[in-house]
């Protein structure tokens, strides 16, 4: 077998490279999910695959869940490794069209690029907190393609000019409007008292696979009021708790902003770090059994 940490696998051929004429090289045209493995399962296997179907129909690319699931299969069997690791699915149009212009769906003929990579310890982040510093570049809004995980990704990549190679400290991205949205691997929430508020993803951001789990299980269980809103900056420095949340990492207590500082991690964010460890511990959850 060979090892996890240079498995990779393209249309289910074991092999490294792809078609310089592919759509998603040249136009970006495609998607991607990024999703823990461990002890043989990807937790949120699910809310993955809902997330691209909802993707591959918001850009007309005729995929279908069945093909990933089985060659999701035939890749995770050759993952030898059995340490916690990273698996990532890019999705794209496949080869074909003239210049922007895609082939027809009918004629498209989409590529499954499969990667399996080791998971970084940053264990010590949910426990000792990270620092947030605002991007410069806002991630302009587009709600055609908001809240999707498309493979058009240069706002970020040039808002991340603005930060150290630290992982402790976090790029804060805002849109055009200002409105916080994000941070540039995960979503962010405010605590204040019993309310539970993150920024509304209409225009512009990813709305995670742990977002929504927070918000459609976790909160209502641990009887917390939820709001998605247009957030000011203002907003955030008044919260009592605030965290990021990572489908792999987890949630990561946000302990400072500027002068501003919280508990790293408050009582609100303690409770839903357990019940996200719980699952992740797990293996395979499906949606009913959250």
């Amino acid at each position: 077998m060979a090892s996890s940490r240079q498995l990779t696998m393209v249309n289910d051929v074991f092999v490294d490279h792809l078609k310089v004429t592919d759509r998603g090289l040249a136009f970006g045209d495609g998607l991607f999910e990024t999703m823990r493995f461990a002890a043989g399962a990807i937790p949120l296997l699910e809310y993955h695959l809902d997330r691209l179907e909802r993707g591959c129909r918001t850009l007309l690319i005729p995929m279908s869940r069945t093909l990933v699931e089985s060659s999701l299969s035939r890749f995770v069997e050759a993952i030898s490794d059995p340490a916690p690791s990273i698996i990532k699915l890019i999705v794209t149009r496949g080869s074909g069209g003239q210049g922007c212009k895609p082939p027809s769906m009918r004629s498209s003929s989409p590529s499954l690029v499969w990667q399996n990579q080791p998971l970084t310890d940053t264990a010590h982040l949910s426990r000792s907190g990270v620092t947030l510093q605002p991007c410069r570049i806002p991630i302009y809004s587009n709600p055609h393609l908001a809240g999707i995980k498309h493979l058009n990704r240069l706002n970020y990549v040039m808002a991340a000019f603005d930060l150290p190679d630290n992982p402790e400290i976090q790029g804060l991205v805002s849109d055009e409007k200002g409105h916080i949205l994000e941070s540039l691997h995960h979503n962010l929430f405010l605590v204040k008292k019993n309310l539970l508020m993150t920024p509304l993803l209409d225009g512009a951001g990813v709305k995670g696979v742990l977002r929504r789990l927070i918000l459609e299980r976790f909160a209502p269980n641990c009887g917390l009021a939820v709001r998605e809103a247009a957030l000011s900056l203002d907003e955030l420095l008044l919260a009592d708790e605030v965290f990021l949340t990572n489908g792999v990492r987890g949630i990561w207590p946000v302990k400072g902003l500027a002068t501003t500082r919280w508990p790293s991690p408050g009582p609100v964010t303690a409770r839903l770090q357990s019940l996200t460890e719980a699952v992740f511990a797990g293996g395979h959850i499906n949606k009913e059994q959250i």
